[in-house]
């Protein structure tokens, strides 16, 4: 617990800097606030060899509503939300 909450700390003055932080989804990033609380959401981005990805927006601690309005912005602004991946595997 000791050195979750020093993980927190450390979070916490790193996003002093930003509003939001946005990241590829196989970053760190998602096991570090996982442990530390901080808010994050995944929206889909493109394909990599026909293979969905997503990127993720982190937020500050107890600020979730920054990173859900960013992510919301960035889905207007793109059509990745409303493509999938071909299902035929034939």
């Amino acid at each position: 617990m000791r050195a979750r909450t020093l993980l927190q700390q450390q979070m916490d003055t790193f996003m002093r800097n930003w509003d939001v932080l946005v990241t590829p989804t196989g970053s760190a990033t998602l096991q570090i606030t996982n442990l530390t609380g901080h808010p994050q959401v995944a929206t889909p981005c493109g394909f990599i060899d026909k293979a969905p990805q997503s990127i993720l927006f982190t937020g500050r601690i107890y600020e979730e509503g920054m990173p859900l309005r960013v992510a919301l912005a960035y889905e207007q602004a793109t059509d990745w939300h409303t493509m999938h991946p071909k299902t035929d595997w034939t």
